[in-house]
């Protein structure tokens, strides 16, 4: 019998925006506990908040494996500590006040519009460790704005949103953006020419959602994926290449996954060169349908692991947005919404609110557009690359280029 525990903390504010003014402020300091237990190919899980008895939980996890839970798979071993804060965020006694300031300046910069919704910073700490040697800690800190604008006098409830997520903070950077937003909104263009054109996203944006549908080990294993038959051959650009990350420069959160899977340099590598690899597994996925162990479960403190779709990391081109266009106006995509893929892989979306981009500026705010176009195609001779940069130099998403279909609506 093996025991394992999982320990999750966190602390967060959480500032509310209404009409680009602090309107509540939320604290929330949270404390969990789970307790697995391993006997005979069987897992039995049990968790508790705050301050526990770890003894009565250890108990009541041996209790549950009453509800023969199979879980044919061999706990983690190993050590690892990694701390990725920064130091570059705000206190948080000085958080309000900051985020207040930031308003204030914002109010003066943009009379013309209205900002609400959410700022938050969150620090968090998970530990994984068993009587197996396993002890795996993480800490690590991130900060959030999210903001919905609407220009005054509109009869929307908002026209766009702009935010920035990630470890770093500076007040001027931040309203560079936000500004830099506003500006290309309040100048309307024209949509120069239709047809295929470079479309630029953020980095996670909805053609990763079907990647990672299909890239889940489960469908993958059943068949009913559509690159089950296409693994270890090339199906898109020798540009394109995929990892499973859990990297603290990609994402947020600890570097192992449900199960204490650490991979090497923290990422998987999904799709090489356009060849198709394999997909994102679980321990349980992986011995059920004999594919690589990529280290993608998921669950939380009292819940038993199981397959779930961590960061998927496009690898860089090892150039600037401003090169892959080369030369050409792109089409920056802020919203977009009502969109989606059919089960063959063609994709089509409305576009509410899109920007002229030159790789450098956000000319202005192009009318509502509809872009549309294939898997294979957008990740194939569409696909550009992944950017060096990013629309803020603190941090965030690249910019993805994709050549798609762009019509007026």
């Amino acid at each position: 019998m093996v025991t394992e525990k999982y320990l999750f903390k966190t602390r967060e504010i959480t500032l509310n925006v209404q009409d680009t003014a602090v309107v509540s402020v939320r604290r929330q300091k949270l404390s969990q506990t789970g307790l697995r237990v391993y006997a005979n190919g069987r897992i039995g899980v049990a968790g508790a908040l705050g301050v526990c008895d770890e003894g009565e939980l250890a108990a009541r996890a041996r209790e549950n494996l009453s509800l023969n839970i199979l879980y044919p798979c061999e706990p983690s071993t190993g050590f690892m500590e990694l701390d990725s804060r920064r130091g570059e965020m705000i206190p948080e006694e000085d958080f309000l006040a900051e985020v207040e300031e930031f308003l204030s300046e914002l109010r003066r910069a943009q009379p013309d519009f209205s900002f609400s919704h959410q700022i938050k910073e969150e620090w968090s700490e998970r530990r994984l460790v068993n009587d197996k040697g396993l002890d795996l800690k993480a800490q690590d800190e991130y900060i959030s704005f999210t903001l919905l604008f609407r220009e005054k006098g509109s009869l929307n409830i908002y026209d766009g949103v702009v935010g920035y997520a990630g470890k770093r903070y500076d007040r001027a950077e931040v309203l560079k953006l936000v500004n830099r937003v506003c500006t290309a909104y309040k100048n309307p263009v024209e949509l120069k020419k239709a047809g295929t054109r470079p479309v630029v996203f953020l980095e996670r944006n909805p053609t990763l959602g079907k990647l990672a549908k299909e890239l889940n080990g489960q469908s993958f294993g059943t068949g009913s994926s559509l690159l089950t038959k296409k693994r270890g051959k090339k199906v898109f650009s020798s540009r394109f290449s995929l990892f499973q990350s859990l990297h603290p420069e990609d994402t947020y959160g600890p570097f192992f996954d449900a199960e204490g899977v650490v991979n090497d340099g923290f990422r998987y590598p999904l799709i090489k060169d356009g060849a198709v690899l394999c997909p994102y597994t679980d321990k349980t996925t992986a011995a059920k349908y004999n594919l690589p162990l990529t280290g993608s479960a998921v669950g939380s403190y009292d819940e038993v692991p199981k397959l779930g779709c961590r960061r998927l990391k496009i690898a860089s081109s090892g150039r600037t947005v401003k090169e892959l266009l080369g030369g050409e106006e792109g089409i920056l995509i802020v919203m977009a919404e009502g969109g989606d893929f059919t089960p063959a892989g063609d994709y089509a979306t409305p576009v509410q609110l899109a920007f002229a981009f030159d790789g450098e500026e956000f000319l202005g705010r192009l009318p509502q557009l509809k872009i549309s176009g294939n898997l294979f195609t957008m990740f194939g001779k569409g696909f550009r690359g992944l950017s060096t940069d990013k629309p803020t130099p603190l941090g965030g998403d690249h910019f993805l280029v994709l050549d798609l279909k762009v019509e007026k609506l």
